[in-house]
């Protein structure tokens, strides 16, 4: 039920629902597939603890199962996930955290969520958006600090993207950047 009004709410492309479908389907096997990548997401979760300190506000855009935004220590940290799967899963691994389902691409979520935070972290994300430019606009609005799209040439975009209104096109948001 959940599942399908998250559908009906969040998901006005196929390739979006499929992506949505494909989160619901995978989810209970995440937590074994970052244990068998465990090298890469230390890795990758120390290259953030580098970037974002401890005991900062810090949202997680598409958090998944929670693990990333809970080895960044944050003083208070939420989590948003348009698959109701995977957030059940981060709230169970993760009771301290804050873990919502929403679609991120929903001007509305950051009026939803009512706060503003440090960091705002997309990590992994911005290639399920459809219109990554709506995307930057409104989630600025919730940053007092830095929006954070790993890797480097992602960042590079992100940061252009608030600094110029209309920097990114979807052919740069879809890839190929």
């Amino acid at each position: 039920m959940v599942f399908q009004l998250v559908m009906e709410k969040s998901c006005p492309t196929s390739r979006k629902a499929a992506i949505l479908a494909h989160s619901q389907a995978y989810a209970g096997a995440r937590a074994e597939f970052r244990k068998r990548a465990s090298f890469f997401h230390r890795e990758d979760e120390a290259y953030l603890r580098f970037l974002i300190p401890e005991g900062v506000r810090v949202l997680d855009i598409g958090c998944g199962i929670g693990d990333t935004l809970a080895a960044l220590k944050p003083s208070h940290g939420v989590g948003v996930d348009f698959s109701p799967a995977l957030i059940d899963i981060a709230r169970k691994m993760h009771p301290e955290l804050q873990f919502h389902v929403l679609d991120a691409e929903n001007p509305a979520v950051v009026a939803e969520i009512g706060e503003t935070f440090d960091y705002i972290l997309v990590h992994d994300t911005v290639g399920s958006f459809d219109d990554c430019q709506k995307f930057f606009e409104h989630a600025r609005d919730a940053a007092r600090g830095w929006l954070f799209f790993p890797p480097l040439a992602a960042r590079v975009e992100a940061r252009r993207a608030l600094e110029t209104p209309c920097a990114l096109s979807r052919a740069e948001c879809s890839g190929s950047i």
